[in-house]
């Protein structure tokens, strides 16, 4: 019986190192997986913070998008004289004035001599924009309103208004009034 015992406690020796060895293994091969998954969810976090960063900034382009268009609407690269006749034209009658006449004037801006450095005010041009309209003086407020809204990039500095009399008897006045307006519109080149 002792040789039974002493071989049954080798066995159990020799079983209890091969568990501790194998464990031992085991054990190393799941601390390296919880360790794998560990940086493998890190990883998945800083993607998912990338992807949410990378949404932002779609979004934030997009906005600015909108703005850059509204930009090249105000500026555009062109002087444009059909859209601003149409533009003129519709703004004076839908603000119920009539349209008399119209015209543009080129202005001459300053050359840089050589010396000078080249600035990004030198690529902002302008010309002049003659308007005659005849109506109310409440429906030329409302169209210099509606210039100042406008799309382009305008700025009135001259208006000149005389009373609008009637052919058949010229000291009748008609509360109608001749509105000359000059105003500068500007485009990039």
């Amino acid at each position: 019986m002792n040789q039974k015992i002493i071989i049954s406690l080798i066995s159990l020796l020799i079983g209890v190192v091969l568990i501790f060895v194998f464990a031992n293994s085991l054990w190393s091969s799941v601390k390296n997986l919880k360790k794998d998954i560990s940086q493998s969810e890190d990883y998945l976090a800083k993607l998912e913070e990338l992807l949410l960063k990378t949404e932002e900034l779609n979004q934030s382009y997009q906005e600015i998008g909108k703005e850059a268009d509204k930009l090249f609407l105000a500026l555009p690269n062109e002087k444009d004289i059909p859209f601003l006749l149409v533009q003129f034209e519709s703004l004076a009658s839908s603000n119920g004035l009539l349209l008399d006449s119209i015209s543009f004037e080129e202005i001459e801006k300053k050359k840089t001599t050589s010396e000078e450095t080249v600035q990004d005010s030198d690529k902002l041009f302008y010309f002049t924009a003659n308007v005659k309209v005849n109506g109310s003086y409440d429906a030329f407020k409302n169209y210099l309103k509606a210039l100042e809204n406008s799309v382009r990039a305008i700025d009135v500095y001259s208006i000149n208004f005389t009373p609008f009399t009637s052919k058949s008897d010229p000291s009748a006045t008609l509360n109608v009034f001749e509105f000359n307006v000059k105003a500068k519109v500007y485009y990039i080149k």
